[in-house]
């Protein structure tokens, strides 16, 4: 799972005004705006410190060994269609930003595991492009298709993310984008929990390694981000559940080790978009 990353996200919630002892009080965003500006005077050196390093992995799940071509099944494995994949028609009940912007990810690792296995991707695609609207996101066709041993692309790549990340930080959503960052290490475990056997040949010791370092890193990141952000308890807690696993000493131990987790991943992974 080395390089797992953390994508994009916007858009501040607009709450109605209040009043207090007859003097018109300012609106809810208005306030979470201040409170998240001190966020960017008292921190930003760590956060952008904490930002750069995890970028600098960019974002290799598994999906972008299957995008990129570099896993694929045989044709006796592709017979046994996976059965744990999200219904594309469940964006249909999902409502909130934080919702949807861990759907948003969701949706596109299992489309790239419904074309490792030679489904069709066209209702994934569909999704796709309805949430990118719903998040004011932009084109995130190439999200895993970036050769880590192409250095000139890899540099824009984590050029275009630290932008995303200062974007974000201004604009007050930076829940959104380490929300992200989660959903796609819940996806990953949840790929893993579903089909070890199958799965587990796309990662390495090295990877198992990196995914241990990047757990530890978005902690951090997010303890330090709670106190601004209160709505990202949700992600804090899955990284919690998720803990126990940088001890991981490589590829089987971490597989043993996510079987045994298997129903509270389950259930961390419907928390999110419920």
């Amino acid at each position: 799972m080395k390089k797992a990353l953390l994508y994009l996200g916007c858009c501040i919630i607009v709450f109605s005004l209040v009043s207090c002892k007859g003097k018109p009080a300012k609106k809810l965003d208005e306030t979470n705006a201040e409170v998240r500006m001190q966020l960017s005077l008292q921190l930003v050196v760590q956060l952008d410190s904490l930002a750069a390093e995890e970028i600098k992995y960019s974002f290799e799940p598994l999906g972008g060994k299957i995008q990129r071509g570099e896993f694929k099944l045989t044709e006796a494995q592709k017979k046994v269609k996976p059965d744990y994949l999200l219904s594309p028609s469940g964006v249909n009940d999902m409502h909130t930003l934080q919702q949807k912007n861990a759907a948003f990810i969701y949706y596109l690792m299992d489309r790239a595991v419904a074309k490792l296995y030679d489904m069709p991707t066209e209702a994934y695609d569909e999704v796709c492009a309805r949430l990118q609207v719903d998040l004011n996101l932009s084109d995130n066709s190439n999200l895993f298709q970036v050769n880590p041993a192409d250095r000139e692309a890899l540099r824009k790549q984590e050029e275009f993310f630290m932008a995303r990340f200062k974007k974000e930080q201004q604009e007050g959503t930076l829940h959104l984008f380490v929300g992200r960052g989660v959903a796609m290490i819940t996806e990953s475990l949840y790929f893993l929990s579903q089909n070890p056997d199958v799965l587990a040949e796309a990662l390495s010791d090295e990877e198992v390694a990196v995914f241990s370092h990047r757990l530890r890193n978005i902690s951090t990141l997010l303890d330090k981000l709670l106190e601004f952000y209160p709505e990202i308890q949700p992600e804090r807690n899955a990284l919690s559940l998720y803990m126990p696993l940088v001890n991981a000493t490589g590829r089987q131990d971490l597989v043993e080790r996510v079987k045994l987790m298997k129903p509270q991943i389950e259930a961390m992974r419907a928390s999110l978009i419920n």
